[in-house]
């Protein structure tokens, strides 16, 4: 096959450098993946800049806003996608440390049972979030992860930033 290890060349000594994850992107250039054709983040936070965003511990089932994390770092991911794998794994030792606070990983194609059967034991599980029911409707517009959205003092968005560095 040798069409095959053509095709495949250039992914495979992606596997050789500092980020492998890129040998399994769509778009081996972004720093991004694309997860649903036509989502589009910047929907996505045009809709939690006027609705706001209800989160749902998975640990707890404790339902809270954007606001409760004022001051703090939500970082939008999934549970399968090397991406997303990568950014949560880079904020580990400044979470741990306390220099992110408070701090929230929203797994928003995920429900709260599915998180608890498979990630109770991640070291983000306290972490963890996924989308209350009021705000499920938004788990179609977001397209591209990881999505990091910093929260003002005040409460709204700071600044947002996709991608995982």
């Amino acid at each position: 096959m040798e069409w095959l290890d053509r095709f495949l060349r250039g992914r495979r000594e992606l596997l050789d450098t500092p980020e492998p994850e890129r040998a399994f992107a769509p778009d081996t250039s972004a720093d991004t993946w694309q997860l649903a054709s036509g989502g589009d983040n910047e929907q996505a936070v045009a809709l939690i800049r006027s609705e706001g965003l209800s989160l749902m511990a998975a640990a707890s089932g404790e339902v809270r806003p954007i606001d409760a994390f004022a001051g703090g770092v939500l970082l939008f991911a999934t549970v399968w996608e090397p991406y997303s794998a990568k950014m949560i794994g880079s904020m580990r030792s400044r979470v741990e440390a306390g220099g992110v606070q408070p701090f929230g990983v929203v797994l928003f194609e995920n429900t709260r049972d599915e998180i608890i059967a498979t990630k109770s034991k991640a070291w983000y599980f306290p972490y963890a979030y996924v989308l209350a029911p009021k705000s499920e409707i938004m788990r179609t517009l977001f397209g591209r992860v990881p999505f990091k959205m910093h929260v003002g003092a005040s409460g709204g968005i700071e600044c947002f930033s996709e991608g995982k560095a």
